[in-house]
């Protein structure tokens, strides 16, 4: 634990409450959430039954995208670190 932060299990704690929220608020819609690297880290890891101990193995770029999909029954990884947004493209000046 950082002085005065959280533990990764509390942060992960957070970061899950947050995402249900906003399932739960937002049942059957497209939603955009953006955090920090570290949080989304933890959600991924949540997902996969991942051991947190491993949550730094789920690479993120800055500015990555990663596509979850949350159901009543289960949770599934759609996407993770997609960077196509950030790439200039090559027709522009």
């Amino acid at each position: 634990r950082p002085p005065g932060g959280e533990t990764v299990q509390e942060l992960q704690d957070r970061a899950w409450r947050a995402v249900q929220r906003l399932s739960t608020a937002h049942s059957g819609e497209t939603v955009v959430a953006v955090s920090h690297c570290f949080a989304i880290s933890t959600v991924v890891a949540k997902i996969l039954e991942m051991p947190l101990r491993h949550f730094r193995r789920v690479r993120l770029d800055l500015g990555g995208i990663v596509r979850i999909e949350l159901g009543p029954a289960t949770s599934e990884i759609i996407s993770t670190n997609e960077t196509w947004h950030l790439r200039t493209p090559r027709h522009l000046p």
